[in-house]
């Protein structure tokens, strides 16, 4: 084994990182899809709904000339599709400058990668997103990205729904979270500490 460097210009912390943008592609092509839904989900902590109808994408029958983006656009452009795959594509398409292992690229098929997107927040904010630079930064700072994270790593550690522990127990944690300056070690003992004493509480009840 050696160390790898990376060009900083090229990397934006773990969204950057090869092995999840490996994890979330196909095995010769990128997947905005795949990598949008991630985001969704895990990293932004928003729900989607099931797909009406589940299209399979098939890039054996598309068009070879286009870019990823490009074939994301056409088979997901169906307005019953894009009611998802307006929060997911926007986010995808931000790590397009990544290939299926998570090189960094700056073409595909010949042409320029076009990694901009404009994503819509729950609240109904639109966010202009420049790559994978702004979208780590829009995710640093987001009030429901810190809370995504709040509940993942509660649930991670306590094994049960943060839920189960009373509806205010998420925003106390974020709180706090925030007043000691997004500290995880604050937050790990903070998380032990209000799942130690509201299941007391609870036993007593």
């Amino acid at each position: 084994f050696v160390r790898v460097g990376f060009d900083e210009r090229e990397r934006s912390g773990i969204i950057t990182h090869p092995y999840i943008l490996a994890q979330f592609s196909y095995a010769y092509n990128s997947s905005p899809i795949h990598r949008g839904v991630f985001l969704t989900r895990h990293l932004l902590g928003r729900t989607l709904k099931s797909p009406p109808i589940a299209v399979s994408f098939e890039n054996q029958n598309l068009d070879p000339s286009l870019s990823m983006r490009e074939k994301v656009t056409q088979v997901t452009k169906a307005s019953n599709c894009m009611s998802c795959h307006e929060i997911i594509n926007s986010l995808g398409f931000s790590l397009e400058n990544y290939d299926a292992i998570g090189r960094w690229r700056v073409s595909e098929n010949n042409k320029n990668i076009d990694s901009t997107s404009e994503y819509e927040t729950s609240s109904g904010e639109k966010i202009s997103l420049e790559g994978s630079r702004s979208l780590a930064e829009f995710i640093a700072n987001d009030p429901q990205s810190h809370k995504a994270f709040i509940k993942t790593m509660f649930e991670y550690m306590i094994k049960q729904p943060i839920q189960a522990y009373g509806p205010q127990t998420l925003d106390e944690l974020y709180d706090s979270f925030r007043k000691s300056n997004f500290n995880c070690k604050a937050l790990l003992v903070d998380v032990i500490c209000i799942a130690s004493m509201k299941g007391v509480q609870q036993k007593d009840l």
